[in-house]
């Protein structure tokens, strides 16, 4: 059963990674729809944490925290991932308004 979350998990992130929101937007309105799949990335990994919550709780009780440690350090390094993304598209909006702005006046 842990075995089937960690690849899970492992699963989870390989296919994270393939998100268009990685890659580099050409116009303002792609930053809009990263926002929109970064909310949908937010809600995918927030369901695999629960899970992995849940699986850690268990394997505490039976004194196998390592055998969580994979599947907790995969779903650990795509929310640090997801919040550094969402950071970058911010700060790439901001940059974007701000020079539109400049080019009007």
């Amino acid at each position: 059963d842990i075995g089937v979350l960690t690849q899970e998990a492992a699963d989870h992130r390989a296919a994270f990674l393939e998100q268009p929101v990685f890659r580099v937007a050409e116009s303002l309105d792609a930053g809009f729809e990263a926002y929109a799949l970064v909310d949908t990335m937010h809600a995918a990994l927030a369901d695999l944490e629960a899970k992995v919550r849940v699986k850690e709780d268990l394997a505490a009780v039976f004194e196998r925290t390592d055998a969580m440690a994979q599947a907790k350090e995969t779903v650990d390094a795509c929310r640090r991932e997801l919040v550094g993304i969402k950071h970058l598209w911010d700060l790439s909006h901001t940059v974007d308004a701000s020079v539109a702005q400049w080019k009007s006046q």
